[in-house]
Protein backbone atom coordinates (compact mmCIF):
# COMPACT_ATOMS: atom_id res chain seq x y z
CA UNK A 1 0.00 0.00 0.00
CA UNK A 2 1.63 3.22 -1.16
CA UNK A 3 0.84 6.23 1.01
CA UNK A 4 0.89 9.69 -0.53
CA UNK A 5 0.52 12.43 2.08
CA UNK A 6 -1.93 14.99 0.76
CA UNK A 7 -2.81 17.14 3.75
CA UNK A 8 -1.61 18.00 7.25
CA UNK A 9 -4.14 19.61 9.55
CA UNK A 10 -3.23 21.01 12.98
CA UNK A 11 -6.01 20.26 15.45
CA UNK A 12 -7.26 22.51 18.24
CA UNK A 13 -6.23 19.89 20.82
CA UNK A 14 -2.54 20.23 19.87
CA UNK A 15 -2.31 17.11 17.71
CA UNK A 16 -2.11 16.75 13.94
CA UNK A 17 -4.34 14.94 11.47
CA UNK A 18 -2.47 13.66 8.43
CA UNK A 19 -4.41 12.61 5.34
CA UNK A 20 -2.99 10.10 2.88
CA UNK A 21 -4.19 9.00 -0.53
CA UNK A 22 -3.85 5.23 -0.69
CA UNK A 23 -6.04 4.77 -3.77
CA UNK A 24 -5.31 1.92 -6.14
CA UNK A 25 -6.31 0.98 -9.63
CA UNK A 26 -8.65 -2.00 -9.65
CA UNK A 27 -8.47 -2.81 -13.34
CA UNK A 28 -8.95 -1.00 -16.59
CA UNK A 29 -10.13 2.52 -15.86
CA UNK A 30 -11.65 1.73 -12.44
CA UNK A 31 -10.22 2.83 -9.11
CA UNK A 32 -10.67 2.13 -5.44
CA UNK A 33 -10.40 5.68 -4.03
CA UNK A 34 -9.16 5.56 -0.43
CA UNK A 35 -8.32 8.31 2.05
CA UNK A 36 -6.52 7.39 5.24
CA UNK A 37 -6.64 9.77 8.20
CA UNK A 38 -3.98 9.30 10.85
CA UNK A 39 -3.29 10.93 14.20
CA UNK A 40 -0.29 9.86 16.28
CA UNK A 41 -0.47 10.53 20.01
CA UNK A 42 2.54 10.58 22.31
CA UNK A 43 1.07 9.35 25.58
CA UNK A 44 3.12 11.74 27.72
CA UNK A 45 1.65 14.67 25.78
CA UNK A 46 -1.86 13.26 26.24
CA UNK A 47 -1.29 12.72 29.97
CA UNK A 48 0.15 16.22 30.40
CA UNK A 49 -3.10 17.75 29.12
CA UNK A 50 -5.27 15.66 31.44
CA UNK A 51 -5.20 14.86 35.12
CA UNK A 52 -4.07 11.23 34.99
CA UNK A 53 -2.69 9.67 38.16
CA UNK A 54 0.94 8.50 37.94
CA UNK A 55 0.15 4.81 38.56
CA UNK A 56 -2.50 4.83 35.80
CA UNK A 57 -0.03 6.58 33.46
CA UNK A 58 2.54 3.87 34.05
CA UNK A 59 0.06 1.04 33.58
CA UNK A 60 -1.30 2.57 30.36
CA UNK A 61 2.23 3.02 29.01
CA UNK A 62 3.11 -0.55 29.98
CA UNK A 63 0.13 -1.78 27.96
CA UNK A 64 0.16 0.70 25.05
CA UNK A 65 3.79 1.79 24.78
CA UNK A 66 4.90 5.40 24.47
CA UNK A 67 2.53 6.30 21.64
CA UNK A 68 -0.67 5.20 19.93
CA UNK A 69 -2.08 5.74 16.47
CA UNK A 70 -5.64 6.53 15.44
CA UNK A 71 -6.54 5.68 11.85
CA UNK A 72 -9.70 6.19 9.87
CA UNK A 73 -10.22 5.02 6.30
CA UNK A 74 -12.85 6.24 3.84
CA UNK A 75 -13.31 4.42 0.52
CA UNK A 76 -15.25 4.64 -2.71
CA UNK A 77 -15.22 1.61 -4.98
CA UNK A 78 -15.35 1.24 -8.74
CA UNK A 79 -14.66 4.91 -9.52
CA UNK A 80 -14.15 5.89 -13.13
CA UNK A 81 -10.62 7.17 -13.72
CA UNK A 82 -12.01 10.44 -15.14
CA UNK A 83 -13.89 11.09 -11.88
CA UNK A 84 -11.11 9.94 -9.55
CA UNK A 85 -9.84 13.39 -8.53
CA UNK A 86 -13.35 14.76 -7.95
CA UNK A 87 -14.31 11.73 -5.87
CA UNK A 88 -11.06 11.99 -3.92
CA UNK A 89 -11.79 15.64 -3.07
CA UNK A 90 -15.38 14.79 -2.10
CA UNK A 91 -14.17 12.03 0.24
CA UNK A 92 -11.68 14.42 1.86
CA UNK A 93 -14.31 17.14 2.27
CA UNK A 94 -16.80 14.69 3.77
CA UNK A 95 -14.24 13.30 6.21
CA UNK A 96 -13.25 16.79 7.34
CA UNK A 97 -16.82 18.09 7.56
CA UNK A 98 -17.98 15.15 9.64
CA UNK A 99 -14.89 14.40 11.72
CA UNK A 100 -12.79 17.50 12.26
CA UNK A 101 -14.76 18.76 15.28
CA UNK A 102 -14.60 15.29 16.82
CA UNK A 103 -10.85 14.85 16.21
CA UNK A 104 -10.16 18.37 17.54
CA UNK A 105 -12.06 17.90 20.80
CA UNK A 106 -9.78 18.33 23.82
CA UNK A 107 -10.85 14.96 25.26
CA UNK A 108 -10.47 12.93 22.04
CA UNK A 109 -6.83 11.89 22.69
CA UNK A 110 -7.40 10.69 26.27
CA UNK A 111 -10.66 8.95 25.38
CA UNK A 112 -9.01 7.15 22.49
CA UNK A 113 -6.08 6.16 24.74
CA UNK A 114 -8.51 4.81 27.35
CA UNK A 115 -10.41 2.88 24.66
CA UNK A 116 -7.21 1.29 23.33
CA UNK A 117 -6.03 0.53 26.86
CA UNK A 118 -9.32 -1.17 27.77
CA UNK A 119 -9.33 -3.19 24.53
CA UNK A 120 -5.79 -4.42 25.03
CA UNK A 121 -6.35 -5.28 28.69
CA UNK A 122 -9.22 -7.59 27.62
CA UNK A 123 -7.06 -9.50 25.13
CA UNK A 124 -5.35 -12.75 26.08
CA UNK A 125 -1.55 -12.67 26.49
CA UNK A 126 0.29 -12.65 23.17
CA UNK A 127 -2.68 -11.28 21.22
CA UNK A 128 -1.98 -8.12 19.23
CA UNK A 129 -4.26 -5.44 17.78
CA UNK A 130 -3.31 -2.28 15.92
CA UNK A 131 -3.45 1.07 17.62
Amino acid sequence: MEEKKIKTIPLDNGHTLNLFDISKQMGGDRWNVVILGRIDFALNAVFDRHDVEPDIREDMKAVLGDSIRFELKRERFFVDERAKDDVLNTVIDTLLNTGLTYFSHPDFPIRYAQKMYNERKKQPPGYSIRG
